[in-house]
């Protein structure tokens, strides 16, 4: 099985409004992204020994984590956004924005994508010493 990892990083802003604690307040966090592509293609049969161009991938993830960069992510019911769409960039989710539902919109979005077929996993790092992870199937 060949596994490449592809790592990119976003500045971010968004709250929580369930937790009645400090992550209700709107506050930042340096996310970083690890995607996860796999094959079980014996590569070394290839004249080019590679699955997936990594430009490509990379380009790919690029495009999905740069909406996010430098925007409040928020849920679309969300009191404040009538507040402030005007004065800055908003991501709306269906769902609180937290790591585990952002694993799971990058991961979708990607799986719709020309190197889709071969992710695997999303991992979302909210701190350096705290991660969600998402990938198809049961546990």
């Amino acid at each position: 099985m060949q596994v490449i990892r592809i790592e990119l990083g976003f500045e971010a802003a968004h709250r929580l409004t369930e937790k009645q604690a400090p992550c209700d307040n709107i506050h930042g966090h340096s996310y970083k992204v690890f995607f996860e592509f796999v094959s079980d293609v014996d590569v070394m049969q290839y004249t080019v020994p590679m699955f997936l161009d990594f430009k490509e991938a990379k380009a790919e993830c690029r495009r999905v984590v740069n909406a996010y960069d430098h925007a409040l992510v928020l849920q679309k019911d969300d009191e404040l956004i009538p507040l402030l769409e005007e004065h800055t960039r908003i991501v709306q989710l269906d769902t609180y924005p937290t790591a585990e539902a952002m694993c799971y919109e990058f991961f979708y979005a990607i799986h719709k994508s020309d190197v889709g077929k071969w992710l695997r996993a999303v991992e979302v790092y909210e701190t350096p010493t705290s991660m969600a992870r998402y990938e198809e199937g049961g546990v």
